[in-house]
């Protein structure tokens, strides 16, 4: 029997994916501001207000986990998808080609690890984003994030039919009841056969025969 987790309604071995995940998605937030100054630096750009830009986003992803229990991973999801965003925007130019074609869908494989179907959709919304102004030359681009989206989505519905067992349910506990002990029937022995017989008042005899015996029977009357 599988154990459940009454906050989340996850299997242990997704709610412990989730966990790992989220810390790395904090430890990017915090440093996003770093990368983005690097970037923008690199790019001839404003480092000031492209770094309180990732600074923002970092403290405003601190401050909702700080006021909410529930949604977390929708949280969490949102913040990297934004720090994704803007490095995009900070490294362009700077970024290789290849990198600022990886970078929105590995944000998006990491999302797909926090286990919820939410926080995947929204990255994917987020993401989306940028890529909004280039449309006809971005088609291909968005399409396979939300054939990557697809794939999170199968991949977590498979996964919770597969670790999630039946869920387990205490029952309350009744009192034992006392236990009624009785003396076991005597045992006899199973005749093969049984013959009755008897005789009419005019003088006639009846004769019943019953059993599992096979042959001939005699009888005798005197």
């Amino acid at each position: 029997m599988r154990a459940f987790s009454p906050q989340s309604g996850l299997p242990d071995a997704m709610r412990a994916v989730r966990h790992e995940t989220g810390r790395i998605i904090l430890l990017f937030l915090f440093l996003l501001p770093a990368l983005l100054a690097w970037l923008a630096e690199r790019a001839g750009m404003g480092w000031e207000l492209v770094t309180l830009g990732g600074v923002l986003v970092a403290l405003g992803v601190a401050g909702a986990l700080r006021d909410r229990r529930r949604g977390r991973a929708t949280i969490l999801a949102v913040g990297l998808a934004t720090g994704c965003v803007l490095m995009l925007g900070a490294g362009h130019g700077v970024l290789p080609p290849w990198l600022a074609t990886t970078l929105p869908f590995a944000a998006l494989a990491i999302a797909a690890l926090l286990c919820d179907m939410r926080a995947l959709g929204v990255s994917v919304l987020v993401l989306l984003v940028p890529m909004a102004p280039r449309l006809p030359e971005s088609a291909w681009e968005a399409a396979g994030l939300v054939a990557l989206a697809g794939l999170g989505w199968l991949a977590q519905g498979i996964a919770l039919r597969t670790l999630a067992g039946p869920r387990v349910v205490l029952m309350p506990a009744r009192a034992a009841a006392a236990p009624v002990w009785t003396r076991p029937a005597e045992a006899f022995a199973r005749p093969g056969l049984l013959v009755q017989a008897e005789r009419t008042p005019d003088g006639a005899v009846r004769l019943a025969v019953a059993g599992a015996a096979s042959g001939r029977l005699r009888v005798s009357v005197r």
